[in-house]
């Protein structure tokens, strides 16, 4: 009986043991999920306090700057822009170097998420202000759904400006 015993309670052992090892597993993984996500958030807002990339930022769009270069074949160019803030108002203002800086903070500038974060930021539900912008020729655009595919157009001009010019890298 003893050995029968003992029997039962190497096999008891070796199915906790198992047991264990598994929650040790599942808690490395869930871990290594949530570390893996800090360290990603953490690189994608490094931008953020990285004042070269913020200056940088101000001046390509501001338009007593460069005036966003990467528009300058179209339309005419781009002769300013202003937001809508609070959305639904009508109180449009004109983008200031002040406020093209909290853009620049708030608005991810990394080529390779440019896109997505402008048209989050912008476009689609959720936004927190409109953009009008005025053209030196042609009809002035506002960053509404109906535009989607004229403002992603704009955004990869400007993601590849970004990247050629190796800004917010």
């Amino acid at each position: 009986m003893v050995l029968q015993y003992g029997i039962v309670d190497y096999k008891c052992k070796i199915i906790l043991y198992y047991n264990i090892l598994m929650a040790y597993i599942i808690i490395g993984a869930l871990v290594g999920a949530i570390v893996g996500t800090l360290i990603e958030s953490k690189k994608s807002n490094e931008q953020y306090k990285d004042v070269s990339c913020i200056s940088k930022c101000v001046k390509v769009h501001d338009e007593n700057g460069e005036n966003y270069p990467w528009l300058d074949n179209y339309k005419g160019g781009l002769n300013h822009i202003e937001y809508e803030e609070p959305i639904g108002t009508g109180a449009w203002r004109r983008y200031n170097s002040k406020i093209w800086e909290a853009h620049c903070k708030v608005v991810n500038h990394s080529p390779d998420q440019l896109v997505t974060s402008h048209l989050k930021s912008f476009m689609y539900p959720g936004r927190f202000a409109r953009l009008k912008f005025i053209f030196n020729k042609g009809e002035d655009l506002i960053t509404d759904i109906e535009n989607e595919d004229k403002f992603k157009y704009i955004y990869e001009l400007e993601a590849k400006y970004f990247e050629s010019n190796k800004l917010c890298m």
